[in-house]
């Protein structure tokens, strides 16, 4: 990358890709496709979106069997395959205790 003041213009030749000059302050940058990175895409560096996951029957009793004989909330999360925290929200909307276990 060069800079170089305003009023001066200097070529760049680069045999087999293009040379991008750009002015911006005063001083002109010279990228080549060559050393520059392409396109960002945020996209490609998301985390992958997850789907929710609906409550079947089976589910809904194993949590309450397992809420009524005292298990941890970890236990009952791994049992069901699911995060503590989504077991926790569904035993409290369904009026279950899974109070500091």
């Amino acid at each position: 990358m060069a800079l170089e003041p305003k009023g001066e213009s200097r070529r760049a030749d680069v045999i087999g890709t293009a040379v991008h000059v750009i002015r911006a302050g005063g001083f002109s940058f010279e990228t080549s496709p060559a050393i520059s990175p392409g396109p960002f895409n945020i996209g490609d560096y998301m985390a992958k979106k997850r789907k929710r996951v609906a409550w079947s029957a089976e589910q809904v009793r194993t949590l309450k069997s397992m809420a009524k004989k005292k298990a941890p909330a970890a236990r009952i999360a791994k049992n069901l395959k699911r995060t503590e925290g989504a077991t926790r929200q569904k035993a409290f909307s369904m009026g279950l205790s899974l109070d500091s276990r």
